[in-house]
């Protein structure tokens, strides 16, 4: 089975991140010009917490806030479950249905190395399963 490491090997860039205090705008901005779904946060060089897309439709949008006047901070999830980078892609797959999270920082020790999507899951379980299959001509 494919590991956390190895999905985080081929992906094209590092981990993207923001703080508490910059607001939601520029975040959602950021993950924009990234074209990617979720920032990990920190303060104090630790992660504090992270913030995704559906965070900005959630505590944003349905509520009617403005997102220039709203920071990461008070919008972010905390308590943030990680998932170590020698975890296979089935461990992430099986954290992620069970907590229905789309994104999984992982940790290496103390440190943040990376964030593992929903898609980056799916990417494996469809290249696994294109392996497997054989076709018929």
């Amino acid at each position: 089975m494919v590991t956390v490491n190895e999905v985080l090997a081929s992906k094209q860039f590092g981990l993207i991140h923001t703080n508490p205090d910059v607001i939601v705008k520029d975040a959602m901005n950021l993950m924009i010009e990234k074209h990617i779904h979720c920032l990990v946060v920190y303060e104090n060089e630790k992660m504090c917490g992270i913030i995704s897309d559906r965070d900005y439709a959630h505590k944003i949008v349905a509520k009617g806030l403005d997102p220039e006047q709203v920071k990461v901070g008070d919008v972010m999830t905390r308590n943030v479950i990680t998932i170590n980078r020698t975890a296979s892609i089935a461990d992430c797959m099986k954290i992620m249905s069970e907590h229905r999270f789309r994104h999984l920082p992982v940790a290496e020790g103390e440190d943040i190395v990376g964030m593992i999507s929903m898609t980056d899951v799916m990417r494996v379980m469809m290249a696994s399963a294109d392996e497997d299959q054989e076709w018929q001509m």
